[in-house]
């Protein structure tokens, strides 16, 4: 998470995020850490984490990408997570298999601290949930 725009107010500050968008190309996450939570992207059983050590505003994005680089100059579909400069390509296994659709902002749902932004479509139509948490540091 970027040390910019930190400051020792937030130090007293509930972890929080303040704002979840579409932004027409990628969902965008805004909020702010309390040095105890940090920000994580979770699909099915797996997740990614970016790790921020001090209180500070956040910024993350999720974003489907046909660039993801998997060795030799090869690139293929999948998605990235961004925070701050924190940034997961994310394609392939263990990954269950699918196309990143982003919710609409009217579908982007609010289920406890838990927002789910996007779904992972399978091919026999399934949907799995794709969902953006604050939650504590491990």
């Amino acid at each position: 998470m970027s040390n910019q725009g930190s400051s020792p107010q937030l130090a007293n500050a509930p972890a929080r995020i303040t704002q979840v968008f579409n932004d027409g190309q990628k969902i965008v996450v805004n909020g702010q850490t309390d040095g105890r939570s940090q920000i994580s992207l979770v699909i099915g059983s797996m997740h990614w984490t970016a790790k921020g050590s001090r209180p500070d505003d956040f910024t993350a994005s999720l974003e489907p990408s046909s660039e993801i680089p998997v060795g030799k100059g090869a690139k293929k579909n999948g998605f990235v997570f961004n925070v701050g400069d924190s940034r997961f390509y994310i394609s392939g296994a263990p990954v269950p298999a699918g196309q990143l659709v982003l919710r609409k902002n009217s579908q982007i749902v609010h289920q406890g601290g838990d927002f789910v932004v996007a779904d992972l479509v399978q091919k026999d139509g399934q949907k799995v949930p794709v969902i953006m948490r604050l939650q504590a540091k491990t």
